[in-house]
């Protein structure tokens, strides 16, 4: 279940960056990936992007 869910497009510059935030719980507890429209995951990109997961 949802508990946050994350905007179906977020539009940013490299200036500015952004914020996705996304929340789920359940059980068994949830995994949350980001992935492109491609269907292949989103990763780091070393002083462009971070993925964080929090448990």
């Amino acid at each position: 279940m949802f508990i946050k869910e994350p905007p179906n497009r977020v539009d940013f510059s490299n200036t500015t960056g952004a914020v996705i935030e996304c929340t789920a719980r359940g059980n068994p507890t949830p995994e949350i990936i980001w992935i492109r429209s491609d269907g292949t995951a989103v990763g780091d990109v070393p002083g462009l992007r971070q993925v964080f997961i929090f448990k």
